[in-house]
């Protein structure tokens, strides 16, 4: 009996090049759906973390009679919030950049509100999102307009939530 030994050692350079634009298209396919979820998911944070500040807001002035004071700084944590508002969830920044900040008797755009919670630069971390993402944002929480409701773009072009008009 006769054994054949291949001489094939490896293989061919067809057959690398095939792989590799397969992996290629698979990759171009897989990277805008990863960059929608996690567009769909900072959405959902800002949303959340919009909702429960706000009603931590309301609770406190329902309870005191009044919003809590306003800081000169856009990253500090609101005096008075303690029990109601995790501090952690306030301070850090936001999944689009910048902080958040609590406004009281505030004017955005030449419109006076009572309360609002804003999304302001921070120091060293500016806010990175498109006015595309915060229509999004904005057709879930809102009507989808960001001039009017109660999301909708202020001062600087900063995303704002009014607690109280």
């Amino acid at each position: 009996m006769i054994n054949k030994i291949s001489n094939k050692k490896g293989f061919s350079l067809i057959e690398i090049v095939i792989v590799i634009t397969i992996i290629g298209f698979l990759a171009a396919m897989a990277v805008p759906a990863v960059q929608k979820v996690i567009r769909a998911s900072q959405n959902n944070v800002i949303i959340n973390d919009l909702r429960v500040f706000a009603s931590a807001f309301q609770q406190y002035a329902g309870e005191s009679g009044d919003w809590p004071d306003d800081q000169a700084s856009g990253d500090s944590y609101p005096v008075g919030m303690e029990g109601y508002l995790r501090e952690s969830s306030w301070t850090e920044i936001t999944p689009i950049g910048g902080n958040y900040d609590w406004d009281k008797n505030v004017t955005h755009n030449g419109t006076n509100f009572e309360a609002v919670v804003s999304i302001t630069d921070g120091q060293n971390n500016e806010i990175i999102v498109s006015t595309d993402q915060l229509s999004e944002i904005d057709d879930i929480i809102d009507d989808g307009d960001l001039t009017t409701g109660n999301f909708r773009l202020g001062r600087r072009s900063a995303p704002i939530f009014i607690v109280a008009e």
